[in-house]
């Protein structure tokens, strides 16, 4: 089993919209709504040209991409650590014998620094950046190129992946996509569900969402007697859950390669009808017969 991980950080793009800004602003430039979703699934020197061109920068190629360079490795050095769970799944990989490899839209100096600073070099067997293929997500040649290095075929590799563009390339490579949930591409969470096989989140009421879809759920309750203990659960956890519920990385693992024979999909369907059962498109109708009784909500329903 082959696992290839998005290095789930960009550049300006990395650096969210308030590095963007800046940047821009020292241009005289805002920084427009759509630019975040523009950039998505560019590589480095795809995004440097779409800057350049758009905003007519008085700066070449090279000192584009060098100020934003030096831009996302103090900000990857000083404030983006690795997401929880990381680095206990990335030693549970090693110590098993799992490939892993990066397929990224940033410049290699970029994802060196990431690595080094986040001392996790050691654990991936190969970098590709998508300067180094012929074209950019959403199609599929970086996780290609990721597979033909590491010797895998695609079909036994798994993309962990946070934009949409990014879940695109790997299914578009013949590979089952995991989505991750992440702070940068929340409003795109909606499209990542969609087109993703799995998604990983923290997010807790993601679950009533994800139940419309049917598909397998498992939780990773590693604090579950702790938060117990604090706080306590409206509902007793173990019942409500439509999934296993795992308490360590080998757990979670374990459950995801069994969860095509294990999968009963009549839990998932009992508590979608719980709890997401009004999800009918009538909502409004209902509110309103409420509120103004049904002779208003028939008059609006003609009118």
């Amino acid at each position: 089993m082959l696992l290839i991980w998005m290095g789930l950080w960009w550049i300006p793009c990395g650096c969210g919209r308030r590095s963007i800004s800046k940047f821009l602003g020292a241009y005289g430039y805002e920084c427009p709504d759509d630019i975040q979703r523009a950039i998505e699934g560019m590589s480095f020197s795809e995004t440097a040209v779409y800057f350049k061109e758009r905003f007519d920068l008085p700066l070449s190629l090279d000192e584009i991409k060098a100020v934003w360079t030096r831009m996302s490795i103090d900000k990857y050095r000083h404030e983006v650590p690795l997401k929880p769970g990381v680095l206990e799944f990335l030693k549970y990989c090693k110590e098993n014998g799992i490939h892993t490899g990066i397929g990224t839209s940033n410049g290699s100096e970029i994802v060196d620094a990431v690595l080094t600073s986040l001392k996790v070099k050691e654990y991936f067997d190969a970098v590709v950046t998508a300067c180094e293929v012929a074209h950019g997500k959403p199609e599929p040649d970086i996780y290609l190129e990721v597979a033909k290095r590491l010797g895998v075929q695609p079909e036994n590799c798994l993309v962990f992946e946070d934009i949409p563009a990014g879940i695109m390339a790997g299914k578009a490579a013949g590979m089952p996509v995991i989505a991750m949930e992440d702070n940068f591409s929340a409003d795109l969470m909606d499209e990542k569900r969609a087109l993703a096989d799995a998604v990983i989140s923290d997010y807790s009421s993601l679950v009533f969402e994800y139940s419309l879809f049917g598909r397998p759920m498992v939780f990773f309750a590693f604090d579950q007697d702790e938060y117990a203990d604090w706080r306590g659960f409206y509902y007793d956890y173990d019942a409500l859950t439509p999934g296993p519920v795992c308490t360590s990385t080998e757990e979670v693992i374990r459950a995801i390669e069994e969860s095509g024979e294990s999968f009963d999909s009549s839990e998932v369907d009992q508590f979608r009808d719980r709890f997401m059962g009004a999800c009918d498109g009538h909502a409004t109708d209902r509110i309103i017969e409420f509120a103004l009784g049904r002779e208003i909500l028939e008059k609006s329903l003609k009118g």
